[in-house]
């Protein structure tokens, strides 16, 4: 996968899922339950019909939604991309410091397989 296309993916699956995730993190929030495994936001992909999806892991929310959506804009503007941590330029994979937490996001491409095409994964340190 190319540097643009998953810089593409980043910032626009950030900008969709943002309200979907936060209206979800608070909704559980209030009622109490605990952190799911992973929490999916899916778009279809206009170009191949396949779904991309955003998954934030149960670190990720339990975080809570406040904090969750600042995670989602810090992996939105993320641009550090060097030689040292991109060395093939893909811009697949990232690492944000949020409120003394590290998280790792990464975009792996599933070629079509089980009808998706991109995914993007938000998780902490600690669940890489």
């Amino acid at each position: 996968m190319n540097a643009r296309t998953n810089d593409d993916f980043r910032k626009e699956g950030t900008r969709k899922a943002t309200l979907a995730f936060l209206s979800a993190l608070t909704e559980q929030e209030e009622s109490g339950e605990p952190p799911a495994m992973f929490m999916i936001c899916q778009q279809k992909n206009p170009i191949t019909g396949r779904r991309n999806e955003v998954r934030l892991t149960a670190g990720v929310q339990a975080m809570g939604a406040i904090a969750a959506g600042h995670v989602l804009k810090a992996v939105h503007d993320f641009d550090t991309f060097t030689e040292d941590n991109d060395p093939y330029g893909e811009h697949d994979f990232g690492i944000v410091r949020m409120e003394g937490e590290t998280l790792n996001w990464k975009i792996d491409d599933y070629q079509g397989y089980d009808g998706i095409e991109l995914v993007l994964t938000i998780m902490t340190a600690m669940e890489y």
